[in-house]
């Protein structure tokens, strides 16, 4: 009996063994499953991810495309302010040499077509706008020529072809009578800034000169003033010079009566007076008194 009690408690351990290893397993089933669902669910957002990053793929080089095609039309662009740029410059050139010559004809040079020199400005400025309606004339002619050999084929292109020729033809027309009023606006304004720069020069030389002959003038007072003053002479001297001049006179002539010298010499000194004697060779001095006299 013993025996049989201990052989059934060990399968009643047995049995909750395998309960819990039972349990486990379930366990770890639905842990299977909950690790198999978030897998699947990684893989779809990574095709999602697959797929946005060849969307961007594609996007990027649809715009390194576009940016290759703007940086050519950049270039063509940089390639065309540069021509115009010379010839700018050129036309500038041309102006400064007329404006020395003082000769007021002007070079239009337009589409690589040359305008004559022999006419003024505004006779050139008429013969390019008439020459640019005739170009414009001209490319609608050959257009229309063409769309015309072609209406057997298909009638609806050459319609549409027609309209999109007889578009660029008024955009060709509409852009050089906008270059030619450009460069009409701009010969007109180059030629009134040199006109006045002109102007303005000459009034400045004009003052330069009234100032300068106004200082050479004044320059030349002040010289004559100094040397007036310098020749006019004292009326004092004036009478020495006069009467030195008297006494030459008289000396010459044959008629001056000399008298003799005194022996003595007065000198005033107020209130005295010096009666002074004249002494010779071989005579001895003989001092006479003073006088007190007012004076």
């Amino acid at each position: 009996q013993v025996n049989g009690v201990m052989v059934l408690a060990l399968l009643d351990k047995i049995i909750g063994a395998v309960d819990q290893i039972q349990q486990t397993q379930s366990g770890l089933e639905s842990r299977q499953q909950e690790m198999e669902r978030s897998v699947n669910s990684i893989q779809g957002e990574l095709t999602k991810l697959a797929k946005s990053h060849s969307t961007t793929s594609n996007s990027v080089n649809k715009m390194m495309e576009k940016v290759s095609k703007v940086s050519v039309n950049v270039k063509t662009v940089r390639a065309t302010l540069e021509k115009q740029g010379g010839q700018i410059k050129k036309l500038e050139g041309n102006e400064a040499e007329l404006l020395k010559r003082r000769n007021f004809k002007v070079m239009i040079y337009q589409d690589e077509v040359k305008v004559p020199s022999k006419l003024n400005i505004s006779k050139s400025m008429k013969v390019s706008e008439s020459e640019a309606v005739e170009e414009g004339e001209e490319r609608e002619g050959e257009k229309a020529d063409k769309s015309h050999a072609d209406l057997s084929s298909d009638e609806d292109g050459v319609e549409i072809e027609e309209t999109i020729e007889e578009t660029r033809a008024e955009r060709i027309k509409r852009s050089s009578l906008q270059r030619v009023q450009t460069l009409k606006t701009k010969t007109k304004g180059n030629l009134e800034k040199t006109r006045q720069k002109t102007k303005d020069n000459l009034e400045k030389t004009k003052q330069k000169t009234k100032d300068n002959i106004e200082k050479t003038r004044h320059n030349i007072e002040k010289k004559m003033g100094k040397l007036g003053t310098q020749m006019t002479v004292n009326p004092e001297r004036k009478q020495k010079m006069q009467t030195s001049r008297d006494k030459v006179k008289k000396a010459f002539t044959p008629d001056h009566v000399v008298y003799a010298r005194s022996n003595t010499a007065v000198y005033k000194v107020p209130p005295f007076t010096f009666h002074v004697k004249k002494i010779r060779e071989g005579l001895t001095e003989v001092v006479q008194g003073t006088e007190m006299v007012e004076v």
